[in-house]
Order: C-alpha cells, then sequence, then structure tokens
C-alpha cells in the first residue's frame, strides 16, 4: 500500500508518483490482475493521484484505464468495485473536460449506475456524488445522466436509512435538475418524491439539501 499512502497526501507527492516514468502504466495492469486486493490497491493508488488537482487527474485518465475500471466496477470482490468507483469519482469531479471523458470515452457512467442500484449501505455514497459531480458542469452532461437513468437510482437513494445517502442523492438530483426546468420536470416525472424534489431551475442544490433536512425535521416532530 505504499504508493498509495503517499499518494494521498499531497499533490507534490502524488506528481512526483505519476511523474515516474511506467507507474501508472504499471497500476494500470494492476487493475486486471488475478489478485483482488492487488487490483483494489491499483485503484485507490490512482484515485489517491487524481484527486489532488485537475492536472494529475488528467494523467491518471490519459493512463488507459477506463476499459480496466469497467471491469473492477463489475469486479465480484465490494472492495475493488468500491475504490474503482472512487477513482471515477475523483477523475470526474474536478472540471467539465474530464467530467465529459469519464462519459465520452470512458463509458463508465452507466456502470456506476448499476453500481448505486446493487449496492448496500453507505459503499453507494461514492456513487451517488460521481453522478452529482458530473451533472454539475452542465446542461448536456447532466441531461447524459437521465439518458443512464441515474436519476431514477438517486430517487431509489432517498429511501435509504442514511442521513449521508438521503442527503447526498438530494443534492445530486439537484445538480441534474438545476440546469432547466426540462431537466427538472423530467424528474417529477419519473415519480421523484415531491417532498424531496420542488426542483425548480433556480433552486440550488443547497437550497435543497437544506429544505431535506428541514422537512424531515418538521416530520418528526409530528
Amino acid at each position: 500500500m505504499t504508493l498509495s499512502e503517499i499518494g494521498k497526501h499531497n499533490a507534490e507527492l502524488a506528481e512526483k508518483i505519476a511523474n515516474n516514468a511506467g507507474t501508472l502504466r504499471a497500476l494500470a495492469g494492476c487493475m486486471v490482475d488475478r489478485d483482488w486486493e492487488l487490483r483494489q490497491y491499483a485503484c485507490a493508488c490512482l484515485a489517491n493521484i487524481a484527486k489532488h488537482n485537475e492536472e494529475l487527474a488528467q494523467k491518471v485518465a490519459g493512463a488507459d484505464i477506463f476499459t480496466k475500471l469497467i471491469s473492477c466496477i463489475k469486479d465480484e470482490k465490494a472492495n475493488v468495485q468500491r475504490q474503482a468507483v472512487v477513482c471515477v469519482k475523483e477523475i470526474a469531479k474536478h472540471s467539465l473536460d474530464l467530467a465529459k471523458v469519464v462519459c465520452d470515452m470512458g463509458g463508465v457512467i452507466p456502470f456506476v449506475v448499476e453500481y448505486i442500484n446493487n449496492t448496500k449501505g453507505l459503499a453507494k455514497l461514492n456513487g451517488i456524488m460521481t453522478i452529482g459531480y458530473v451533472a454539475s458542469f452542465d446542461h448536456d452532461l447532466a441531461k447524459s445522466m437521465v439518458h443512464a437513468k441515474a436519476h431514477i437510482a438517486l430517487v431509489n437513494a432517498l429511501k435509504e436509512d442514511s442521513d449521508h445517502i438521503r442527503s447526498s442523492a438530494a443534492w445530486s438530483l439537484g445538480q441534474i435538475g438545476r440546469h432547466s426546468s426540462e431537466l427538472a420536470r423530467e424528474l417529477a416525472d419519473h415519480k421523484a418524491p415531491v417532498s424531496y424534489t420542488h426542483l425548480r431551475a433556480h433552486e440550488t442544490s443547497l437550497h435543497l439539501v437544506c429544505r431535506l433536512l428541514l422537512e424531515k425535521k418538521k416530520k418528526k416532530k409530528k
């Protein structure tokens, strides 16, 4: 776990790993190794490099990893799946260009949606946040989340017991719905609970989450 532990601390250390000839290619190769712990380690290490800034995330994205990431998201081991989704999140969150790479070149989003649907508990949080980060950048990306049926997975996540899951799902729905009234109506048409998703085009994701928590508090008082 040495490279992953070093890479997670700061961008300067992560850059030294990324700039070392062949390191990213070697890590990408480890993503398809027979040893599941090595697959998990490789995904975690790449995520820890990508998380720091856009430049490092671009280097990770350019290491021919997306086919391997899809394989890891579909892995039989839950720990490998989780770290692969974390890696997608850490790449996509930085910029419009990287979010487009994840959606267009990577083709990863349908598998992230499947992961959200099939995973229980807090482990699905990284998948939920990935959808929100991608959708936040522009209308077309938000619309692509609807085409991938990510909004349906998010609506289902609103029924989870965990406050973290519900508030993150509400935030991500807000990132989809805030770009246009068209997208807000799309969410409503798919039976998103009205109490969670008064998704007017002018309502920010922060307002949405705050209102979600206030409504929950009111219900508890009744």
